[in-house]
């Protein structure tokens, strides 16, 4: 009994022993593994997962050659998963975009009622609420009768962010001013019946006649270039 128990190993030795033996597969780890750069593009905190051991060194893991199931995922973006080869390169850079999640889109025209289209698809009438619109640049266009066209590129931003956008269409045409004598005078513009008020007449954009009568008196034909 007394050679049996000088043959047990302390507790000192045995932690000296697992320390020594955990120090070597460290430096085994360290002398065998490779460096890999995981570049993620997108904003916001990043957090990522790979099915296997790895070692978090600054901005690099370090990490043995293999395959990996690596997983990224950031808030207002789609997770990114992919199975990853870790070649025996000594450092390695993995580019990862991640695609943003739709947003959602308001948008309104001064004045209301404007016809909307994006990238020449007919959306409706405005005011206009997309709930959910993929992320990207839209060619968006506004159209309404006696107002100029407005075309515009829109960046949705998406991310589960809603945007707002109000469009100001400016009018295709003019008030024309102008005093008579007598006053009492009817009006048309290219022969067609035009109402006079106490601010003019409003003509559309283009090159047209204004022309003025009144009973007893020569009628006036008038070039206008608006």
């Amino acid at each position: 009994d007394g050679g049996s128990k000088n043959r047990k190993l302390s507790l000192p030795k045995i932690l000296l022993i697992t320390s020594g033996t955990a120090l070597i597969l460290v430096l085994l780890f360290l002398f065998t593994a490779r460096s890999l750069t995981l570049n993620v593009i997108a904003d916001g905190a990043i957090n990522y997962s790979l099915d296997g051991f790895y070692w978090p060194f600054g901005e690099r893991l370090l990490i043995q050659p293999g395959e990996y199931q690596l997983t990224v995922t950031a808030e207002g973006y789609r997770a990114f998963e992919k199975k990853i080869v870790v070649s025996k390169a000594a450092a390695q850079k993995l580019e990862i975009p991640l695609a943003p999640l739709p947003g959602s889109l308001q948008l309104t025209t001064q004045p209301s009622g404007a016809k909307v289209e994006f990238d020449g698809v007919e959306m409706g009438a405005s005011p206009l609420y997309k709930p959910v619109l993929e992320a990207g640049n839209y060619f968006v266009s506004a159209s309404m009768p006696r107002y100029k066209n407005w075309e515009g590129e829109i960046v949705v931003t998406g991310r589960n962010q809603e945007q707002t956008v109000d469009i100001a269409l400016s009018p295709d045409w003019a008030l024309i001013r102008f005093s008579t004598t007598p006053e009492s005078i009817v009006a048309s513009i290219d022969e067609k019946p035009a109402d006079v008020s106490t601010k003019g007449i409003e003509v559309l954009a283009g090159n047209h006649v204004l022309h003025l009568s009144a009973p007893g008196f020569v009628t006036a034909n008038l070039s206008l270039s608006v």
